[in-house]
């Protein structure tokens, strides 16, 4: 059931859940506040997920990335691969990758593609190679001069 308060204000009352108890149906694009974690919650076709945190994926190829996502990199049992950020990022955007199982190395990088960006502020080589294993870090894009910053490692 929705809470409603009213100033005289407009406002959109949403269903509160607790836990893992969310409203049914569970429709994609529905949103519910969870009391128990004070968090707002999306159904994104996969499940609940706290609006502020980062939907994880797992990769093992090529792949174009979304914002928002937590993308957890699995370079076995290929050479490596390229991973390619967003042509049309905004300001804030993140994206956060991770190596699944130590298996990004020398041998076996992780190519990350600035799709015409700069990192770092630098545009001068549009490919990050990650070469260290167990990496982990979040790239925030700030704008067009600074490009996509590391925030995390």
């Amino acid at each position: 059931m929705g809470r409603r308060v009213q100033y005289g204000a407009s406002f959109v009352s949403l269903p509160v859940g607790f836990g893992n108890t969310p409203p049914d149906p569970a429709i994609q694009g529905a949103l519910f506040y969870n009391s128990d974690t004070r968090t707002l919650n999306i159904y994104d076709g996969d499940g609940w997920h706290s609006i502020r945190d980062m939907h994880a994926i797992e990769i093992n190829s090529n792949t174009n990335l979304l914002v928002n996502k937590h993308y957890w990199v699995d370079t076995d049992p290929n050479a490596g691969f390229t991973v390619t950020l967003p042509a049309n990022p905004t300001k804030y955007d993140k994206i956060t990758i991770s190596d699944k199982n130590n298996s990004i190395s020398d041998i076996k990088p992780l190519n990350i593609d600035a799709n015409g960006k700069n990192i770092m502020g630098d545009g001068s080589d549009p490919i990050m190679i990650v070469t260290t294993p167990g990496a982990s870090f979040t790239l925030v894009f700030f704008d067009d001069v600074e490009g996509w910053r590391i925030e995390h490692i």
